[in-house]
């Protein structure tokens, strides 16, 4: 219930600020996004809430409703963005490990050719 009334205060502080560049700013869908989670964690407490206290409402269908919950996962792919020399240092990285590869066969068959004319020498 707490994280639920702290994205509350969230998204209404972010609607307040934007007002109606929440919708069609650079970040809209993802302002949706928070939207759509913070309003299916408002319903869940509504309608769990109750069920707590013994009333006999069934909210057996809410636990497909958590799996929208998984989509707050999404949320970390937003800060992704901001790391985009470390992104680009990754991909270098990863770049590199072809020629890292190549390299090492190289060095293995160069001993392999040396260590047969020193073993056919002796």
């Amino acid at each position: 219930v707490v994280f639920v009334v702290w994205y509350c205060v969230e998204l209404m502080l972010k609607l307040c600020v934007h007002r109606g560049f929440f919708f069609i700013g650079p970040d809209a869908a993802w302002n949706c996004l928070d939207m759509a989670l913070v309003a299916t964690s408002l319903v869940e407490v509504a309608l769990t809430g109750p069920a707590n206290s013994n009333s006999g409402v069934n909210v057996s269908f809410m636990r497909s409703v958590r799996f929208f919950k998984l989509a707050k996962v999404l949320r970390v792919f937003r800060t992704v963005r901001f790391f985009s020399e470390l992104r680009l240092m990754f991909d270098c990285v990863l770049g590199s490990l072809i020629s890292l590869l190549w390299c090492l066969i190289m060095i293995i068959f160069i001993v392999y050719f040396f260590s047969l004319l020193i073993v056919q020498g002796l």
